[in-house]
């Protein structure tokens, strides 16, 4: 069986589990009425992309990714989202790292990223910002991602998605590691495809240590993404399964090497800051828990 017919089936099945979860979501009838529309428009878009040219691929995804960045920046500069829960202790925590005051906690790595961009403007929006660019990015990651499949169509139907997707253009206008993580994730799987191959020279070790690299950084984004470290074995162990143990090997080796950069990066950030060599960064995740329980 193809990977294009395995793929259509498995997105038949999404489809309809989503569908049906939204029956308990609410009691109205519109949100599974959006569901089976936009289901139905995904497949009317995927009948008339299969037969097009690339010029007419790349004319289709300038659009969508036009259409869907400025959804993204309108919402999160348009669009106020009270800073409560989550959203105001990576806020609060994040103004004061940009002012050099030590903060350790839950993810880091989000809190370093926003101090980042607070240095340049202290203030929601600029996080609102951050989230609006890496959305955006995504699009364009998901498309290089159905191209590197050799299925630009795919690409634009995921595209297409994803730009019109709720609940990613409304987690745009909140201060969590959701949107930031997703981009990541795909960075990820965008270095993977292009680090797989029969030949393991520098260019293929290079995409698969940058894989590595942003999946180390994306672990001090949301530590919960340790979880798909199991994936990522099953995909290069698959992918190099007809050539020799010593490539798995080699690939597995260098993608490790990547990340422990990263976390590396992370450690010595946070040392400098701390102005001693400490490991907390990598530690326990009860800084969050702590703070919950004292508010």
């Amino acid at each position: 069986m193809k990977i294009s017919t395995i793929l259509r089936y498995a997105g038949i099945i999404t489809f309809g589990y989503i569908l049906l979860l939204s029956f308990s979501y609410s009691k109205d009838v519109y949100q599974p009425l959006f569901i089976l529309m936009t289901f139905l428009l995904a497949v009317w878009i995927g009948r008339g992309l299969s037969h097009t040219t690339e010029n007419i691929n790349t004319k289709v995804f300038l659009g969508l990714l036009l259409i869907g960045g400025a959804i993204r920046f309108f919402w999160a500069i348009f669009v106020p989202t009270l800073p409560v829960s989550d959203f105001e202790y990576y806020h609060t925590s994040a103004i004061k790292l940009s002012q050099g005051i030590l903060t350790l906690t839950k993810n880091w790595g989000y809190t370093f990223l926003l101090s980042l961009g607070y240095h340049i403007y202290p203030g929601v929006l600029t996080g609102k910002i951050i989230n609006a660019f890496a959305s955006t990015l995504s699009l364009l990651l998901l498309y290089a991602i159905g191209c590197r499949l050799g299925k630009p169509s795919m690409g634009l139907i995921a595209v297409f998605l994803f730009a019109i997707l709720p609940s990613e253009i409304n987690m745009v206008s909140v201060l969590g590691t959701e949107v930031v993580t997703a981009t990541l994730m795909l960075i990820v799987a965008f270095f993977l495809l292009y680090g797989i191959g029969s030949n393991v020279d520098l260019k293929h070790i290079s995409a698969m240590c940058c894989a590595g690299l942003f999946y180390g950084f994306g672990l001090m984004i949301r530590s919960s993404l340790v979880f798909y470290f199991p994936v990522i074995l099953v995909v290069i162990f698959f992918a190099y399964r007809m050539f020799k143990i010593s490539q798995i090997v080699k690939a597995l080796s260098v993608f490790v090497f990547g990340t422990a950069i990263s976390l590396s990066i992370i450690v010595i950030s946070y040392s400098l800051i701390a102005k001693n060599l400490s490991l907390a960064p990598l530690r326990t995740q009860d800084p969050f828990l702590s703070y919950l329980v004292q508010t």
